[in-house]
């Protein structure tokens, strides 16, 4: 079976650096969006929710 383009294409990636990518643009955003006053709040949620 003949792998397609987009199969071919995602195998070269590099999923470390693809995910570091993501989550600086996350952060980059966030950071736009919310007060760092929200920011604590969010990350503090997340941690609870990670703890448990």
């Amino acid at each position: 079976m003949q792998r397609s383009r987009l199969a071919l294409e995602c195998a070269k990636a590099d999923v470390a650096e693809e995910q570091a990518m993501a989550e600086e643009g996350i952060a980059e955003d966030l950071a736009r969006w919310i007060s760092p006053e929200q920011m604590d709040q969010l990350v503090d949620g997340l941690n609870e929710i990670i703890d448990d």
